[in-house]
C-alpha cells in the first residue's frame, strides 16, 4: 500500500537543571531503549512514530527557542509511561516541570507541494509557518510536516518541506479526517492528473509466485510506488500447444510507465546477474518492452538489469536491503 500519513515520535519537554544525573536515571530504566543526545532538530532522521523525543531546558518558558534546548533525548517508549517511570524513581528529585510538546503528523506529497499545503492550512484552519521555527512555536495542538520523500522510512530534516502547518486541534481528530481525505491534497498536487493503471504478469518457471510477489509489494510500499488495487492467476500461450501459468497485478500509481518498467527490470536481476523472475509490464493490453527504457546506450538486458537494481538498492535503507536480500534468499532456496 502507498503509505501518505503517519504519525510522528511524541515530544515531552523536561526543566532539569542536574543532566548528568538525569541521563545515569533515564540509562538505568531504560537498560534496552534508544538513548541518544543529538542537535533537536535531528529527530526526523532518528526517531519513528513509537518513540518520544525528550527536549532537555535549563528554564521552562512559554516559547522555548532551539537554543534554549540543552540536550535531546531518544526512548523507545511512550510519555506517558516515561512520566510514570520519572514519578516513581529518582528522577521526581531533579526534574522541576515538564509539558508535552506539538503532536507531528508527517505527509507525504506528491506533485505541487505549495498547493498541498496550502489546501491542508485551509481545511483544518491552520497556520503556515516555518518548518525551523513551528515547534519552538506553541506548546500544543498537531503539526503537520511534509516530505517528497517515502514515509515508510527515517527522513533526514533535509528531506522536509520548508513550510509546515500548525493547528490549534487534537491529533487524534486531525490524523482521523486527513487520513480520510488525504487523496484530495494528492490530486491536487497532480492537478487532477489521472494515474496510471499498470497490470504486472508475474512469470516463474519453479511456481515460487507467492514468493515474487511478496518481494514486489514490499519494493512498492518501501519506494511508495502506488497502490496495489487487485491480484489474480491467469495463464499465457507460451507456444500454440503450451500455456503457462501467471499471476497478475494490477498497481496503480502516480509514477510514469517508464519509471515503473525500470522498476521491474531492475527487479528481474540479483548483483551477480542472476535473472530470478520475470516481471512484463503492461498498459491496458499493451506491452511495455525493456528495450524502451533503455535509452541511446545499446546495452542488453542484463546489464541494464544490474544497473537499475543498483539505483533501487541505493533508495533502500539498511535495514529494508537487508530485508530485501532475505526475501531473495528464500527465492534461491526454494529452487533447491
Amino acid at each position: 500500500m502507498l503509505s501518505l500519513v503517519r504519525s510522528g515520535p511524541k515530544i515531552l519537554i523536561i526543566e532539569c537543571l542536574e543532566i548528568e544525573k538525569l541521563n545515569e536515571i533515564m540509562s538505568e530504566l531504560y537498560d534496552y531503549k534508544i538513548i541518544e543526545t543529538s542537535y533537536p532538530r535531528e529527530f526526523a532522521e532518528i526517531a519513528d512514530e513509537n518513540m518520544t523525543v525528550i527536549y532537555t531546558v535549563s528554564k521552562m518558558n512559554d516559547n522555548l527557542k532551539v537554543n534554549d534546548f540543552t540536550q535531546m533525548i531518544i526512548i523507545d517508549e511512550e510519555p506517558l509511561l516515561i512520566l510514570q517511570d520519572m514519578y516513581n524513581g529518582l528522577a521526581k528529585q531533579i526534574v522541576h516541570e515538564v509539558r508535552l510538546g506539538p503532536r507531528l503528523l508527517i505527509m507525504k506529497t506528491i506533485g505541487e507541494i505549495d498547493k498541498i499545503v496550502e489546501s491542508v492550512a485551509n481545511d483544518y484552519d491552520g497556520i503556515v509557518e516555518s518548518t525551523e521555527t513551528v515547534l519552538e512555536n506553541h506548546n500544543g495542538g498537531t503539526v503537520i510536516l511534509f516530505t517528497e520523500e517515502s514515509i515508510n522510512k527515517s527522513l533526514k530534516f533535509e528531506s522536509i518541506y520548508s513550510e509546515a502547518v500548525y493547528i490549534n486541534a487534537y491529533f487524534s481528530k486531525v490524523i482521523k479526517k486527513l487520513s480520510k481525505h488525504v487523496y484530495k491534497y494528492i490530486n491536487k498536487g497532480l492537478e487532477y492528473k489521472d494515474w496510471n493503471t499498470l497490470v504486472v504478469k508475474i512469470y516463474d518457471s519453479y511456481e515460487k509466485y507467492d514468493l515474487h510477489y511478496d518481494r514486489l509489494v514490499y519494493i512498492v510500499e518501501k519506494l511508495g510506488l502506488g497502490v496495489i488495487i487487485g491480484e489474480t492467476w491467469g495463464t499465457d500461450a507460451a507456444t500454440i500447444f503450451w500455456s503457462v501459468g501467471v499471476y497478475q497485478v494490477k498497481l496503480m500509481t502516480y509514477y510514469s510507465i517508464e519509471e515503473i518498467k525500470k522498476i521491474l527490470v531492475g527487479l528481474e536481476y540479483l548483483d551477480s546477474g542472476q535473472r530470478i523472475v520475470d516481471y512484463d509490464l503492461f498498459q491496458k493490453k499493451k506491452k511495455i518492452h525493456w528495450d524502451e527504457i533503455r535509452g541511446k546506450e545499446r546495452i542488453g538486458k542484463r546489464e541494464l538489469g544490474i544497473r537499475l537494481r543498483n539505483k533501487i538498492k541505493q533508495k533502500l535503507e539498511l535495514k529494508d536491503l537487508s530485508e530485501l536480500e532475505d526475501l531473495e534468499e528464500k527465492i534461491l532456496e526454494s529452487r533447491v
